[in-house]
């Protein structure tokens, strides 16, 4: 059985990193750049994957640029949380995500 992660709490100040690991976002980014506006208000510093806004055919960009994406904010010791607005699609690339924490 795994043991259950707990992330740390976020403090004001701390960077929060977007990414899109499926479908694009165009169809609600007026809602995810709400939701954006939202957690600056708080305090918190947003970073954006590189490619949260493309599109490639139905997804954000080609699964290695997505897998790309999530990896640098895994690596970055200034990402404090990462949030992907929706997973579906993901599994096409989740072999090249590596999952080792930066904490």
């Amino acid at each position: 059985m795994r043991e259950t992660v707990k992330p740390k709490v976020l403090k004001q100040g701390d960077c929060i990193g977007l990414v899109a690991p499926s479908r694009f976002v165009n169809d609600f980014r007026e809602d995810l750049e709400k939701g954006i506006e939202v957690l600056e208000n708080f305090g918190y510093k947003i970073a954006a994957g590189k490619h949260l806004y493309g599109r490639c055919y139905s997804s954000s960009a080609k699964a290695q640029d997505r897998a790309d994406d999530i990896n640098s904010f895994i690596k970055d010791p200034n990402i404090k949380a990462k949030y992907k607005p929706n997973l579906e699609g993901s599994l096409l690339f989740w072999e090249d995500v590596d999952e080792r924490s930066n904490s």
